[in-house]
This record gives structure tokens, sequence and C-alpha cells, in this order.
């Protein structure tokens, strides 16, 4: 039956698919008119990418705006795409998988791109040219394994020739964690290279503008002793400088004997955190610490770590000015350890750090990543071809999901809409109409509406934890014996 409106250009043939008169889509010339259609007639508005029996990777490169969903204008832009690079869009309603490159439309620009890619990635796979199909772009990794730019702006130690800025790409990869490659091999960017360099230089510097450690190789030990000591011992001093002018508050300012005899019938050793908060040695009207006096048994090791190795051996006291002086002693050290920049090329060592900056390939190595983006658009049009072969094969079947129901009314038990899913068994009776359910509860909510009885099955297997959740319709059998 045909329908003519006069305020359209474009003939269309309609059909009546399941009690409805629809529009039939049955030759490329009407995919390439879907645009002069008007909306109305249109049976879906919207679909989700994901979800529906059909390549995913098909509906995401027809989700032309990205937005999870397809809608008519995502279709007519996949309809005038597809059909203007084909010379032939009748090919579209045989939902092929492969095509003859002599079959793409390269009389325009896109098309032409199409073509050159498509042979290019025959070459790159040393397959013949001829027929390329989607096996051929399946694996992105093998079309680019053999060559040395892929216009993806990362280097890999295959990019380069010379030995040197192999092992300086390899060292890079490393310190800065690298970006995976089209290739399939990790490899660097740009930003990646700078920052390399930036962490050879700001290490160098670091180290030659190193504080000679006033104690040796026991420096560190000590400056972490004081660290813990500092606060406790300026306690003391202050304890000691007030019962000078308060001797009579002496005995309160010492470590109250009750405290101890508080926690004596307990085991001592779970009692750290108390006992370290008595006073670090006994307080007298002295402003200074006696070296041979009892010390608080908490601190003791700390202690003697400062003593040993910051203190003189015939010293017999330790005024609060000798305990400052000795961090000030630690000061300019302590901020050349806390200014350490570049830690992450530390382990190439200073002599290796400064033999590479020597070298210097950082420019050589940012060279190879221009050459490499040179072939960005090419690499994309390889891209693109994967893009074409899936919506070759895909296309049709969505429109005859999307435009009409035709799949869902087709007699044939062997096709169904590809918002099915599946065939349930149950009670001898084969549900046909299937589908998968994203939310049970605001589905079952409109369910009463259907006239329908109504199925919701939560699918599990043994061996995958995830689960399918499906609504059946019952539409077999009797329904006398059908109860919640």
């Amino acid at each position: 039956m045909a329908l003519i409106n006069k305020n359209q250009k474009y003939k269309w043939e309609f059909e009546n698919i399941g009690g409805c008169s629809r529009v039939r889509i049955s030759s490329g010339k009407d995919i390439a008119h879907l645009e002069e259609l008007d909306t109305k007639m249109w049976t879906v508005l919207s679909c989700p990418v994901k979800g529906l029996e059909i390549d995913e990777k098909s509906l995401g490169y027809m989700d032309w705006d990205a937005d999870g969903k397809i809608r008519v204008n995502d279709v007519i832009r996949a309809s005038k795409w597809i059909t203007s690079v084909l010379k032939n869009p009748d090919l579209l309603l045989e939902e092929r998988d492969s095509i003859e490159i002599k079959d793409i439309n390269d009389s325009n620009e896109t098309g032409l791109k199409l073509s050159k890619a498509a042979k290019q990635i025959l070459a790159n796979l040393g397959k013949e040219e001829g027929i390329i199909t989607l096996a051929d772009t399946a694996d992105v990794a093998a079309i680019f394994a053999k060559t040395r730019f892929n216009g993806d702006g990362v280097i890999t130690i295959d990019s380069s020739e010379d030995s040197d800025e192999q092992e300086t790409i390899a060292l890079a990869v490393a310190d800065t964690g690298g970006s995976m490659d089209r290739s399939g091999q990790m490899g660097v960017t740009a930003g990646q290279i700078e920052q390399f360099y930036v962490n050879l230089k700001a290490y160098s510097d670091w180290c030659a503008a190193e504080v000679p450690a006033p104690f040796g190789e026991k420096t560190d030990a000590v400056i972490t002793a004081y660290a813990a000591l500092d606060a406790k011992m300026k306690d003391f001093f202050m304890r000691s400088r007030l019962a000078n002018f308060s001797p009579d508050s002496t005995s309160a300012l010492d470590v109250q004997t009750s405290r101890i005899e508080a926690i004596s019938s307990e085991n001592l050793s779970a009692k750290g955190d108390e006992i370290a908060a008595y006073p670090i040695a006994r307080i007298t009207c002295k402003a200074e610490l006696d070296l041979s006096a009892p010390m608080n048994p908490a601190w003791v090791g700390q202690f003697n770590i400062i003593k040993e190795v910051a203190i003189a051996a015939d010293q017999k006291t330790l005024s609060e000015a000798d305990w400052t002086a000795i961090g000030a002693s630690l000061a300019g050290y302590t901020a050349w350890k806390g200014s350490k920049a570049g830690a992450s090329v530390e382990k190439l060592t200073i002599e290796k750090v400064n033999a590479l900056l020597k070298q210097d390939k950082k420019q050589a190595l940012l060279d190879l990543v221009a050459q490499d983006l040179a072939l960005k658009e090419e690499a994309e049009n390889i891209e693109m071809v994967d893009k074409f072969l899936h919506i070759l094969k895909d296309f049709y079947r969505l429109l005859k999901n999307f435009i009409t129901f035709h799949d869902f009314y087709n007699k044939d038990k062997k096709v169904s809409a590809i918002f099915q899913s599946g065939t349930l068994i149950i009670d001898q009776r084969a549900c046909r109409f299937c589908m998968k359910v994203a939310d049970m509860g605001a589905h079952n909510a409109s369910a009463a509406t259907s006239g329908m009885f109504l199925v919701y099955c939560d699918c599990t297997t043994k061996t995958s934890a995830a689960k399918l959740q499906i609504v059946a319709a019952v539409t077999v059998g009797e329904v006398g014996s059908l109860i919640v």
C-alpha cells in the first residue's frame, strides 16, 4: 500500500504489522531518506544502548551524542552517514559483517578515508587487499602491532631504533606508570616524558644541595629520637623552672606516688602509655637534667640514642640551652631531608640520574611523540572502519525494531525482537515474550495495566554471581491454575 503525503518529497510504502499500518523499510533508498519520515510514524522514539539483544558496541557507535540512549536524531544521523559511504545502500539489508573494499563509496571524503584505512588495516595484518571483516578490526593491538607510530601520542621502545632512547623510554614508563599504547605495549606520552625529566632534575638538584649529616650515619636515628623527646624535655625544663620558683610545689610537679600505686597491682608492661605520661626525670629545683640520674623507663631508649651520639661523654648535665643546641644542629640537615624532590627516580642512583640528564634524550623523545601524533587522523580512520562494519551489520536490524516492530511480530519463531530475552520454560509452557527488567519494583507497579499474566524471575547460575531479572508474559496454556 502506498501512502502519499503531499508535504513529503519521498514516497513511502506501508504494510500491516501487528494490526497497524507501519512504514516498510525495504531498500537502502528507504534508509537514506529516513530524515523525511514523519516522526509520528516511528514506532519507537528511543532505546537504551545497553541491555538489548544486539551488539552493544554497534549501539554505542549509533549513539551519536553518546548520552546512553539512541533517539530518532541518532538514527537519522547514522542513516545519512552509513548510506553516504556505501555505493549500494541495499547492502545494509543483508546485515553482513564484511564488505569488499570496492563497495565503499570513495567519491566523498569520508568514504575515501574509510577505503584507505581499510586497505591499511589489511596491509598491517599482512592480508591481501579485497574483503575486510569485523574480525580484522576487532583486535586493535594486532592492527598496530608492527607499526612504530599509530597516532595515539604514546611511544614505546619499538618507536625508536636508538638504544639509549629505548632505555630512557623504559625508565620513564617505570617512573611515571606509563600509558597503554594502541599496540598493546606500555609507553609514555609527551607529558610523562616531561615529568620524568622534571623528576630527574629535581632529584639531581636536591642531591647537589646536600647538607652534611651532623652525626654521620646515626643522624636519622638522632632526628627521630629528638622529635619523640622534644615535647617531653621541654615539659621537664618548665617543671624544673616552676619548682625553682616555688620549691613547695616540687612534689606536686614530680611523679605522684599515688599514680604509681594505682597501677602497681596490674601488668605494668601493658601500662606504657600511663608511665610515659609521667615526667621524663625526677623534678628538682635545678633547671637541668642530671645525666647520671635515673630516667622514666618509657623514654630511656630514645634518650640513650641522643646521649650516646649527640652529648659529650664527659658531660654531666644537660641544660635547656644544651637541648636546644642539639635541635639547632639538626635543623639544616632536617630541612634538606624534608625538601627531598624527585624521589621516584632515587632507585636509579644519583650517578645514573646525572648520566641521563647529561645524555638528555628528552627532545628526541618528544620528537618521536610528534611523529606519532602526525598519524592521529589516519589511526582514527582505522577505528572508523570498525564503526562502519558494526553499523553495516546491525543498523537494519535496529530499524526493524525501532521504526517498526517487524521482528516482534515476525511469525518465524527463530526471529525475536532485540528487546526480548530468550524463552522461559515453565509449567510445560514456552513463554517466548521475555524481557530483561532493570527495576522490578517500578516495572511491577505498572504491570497491572498490561492485562496479562506476568511472571517475574531472578535468573542465576552456579558459575557466576551475576543475576538476570526478567519478566515473561504467559501467553499459552490455561490460566485457571495461575496464582500468586
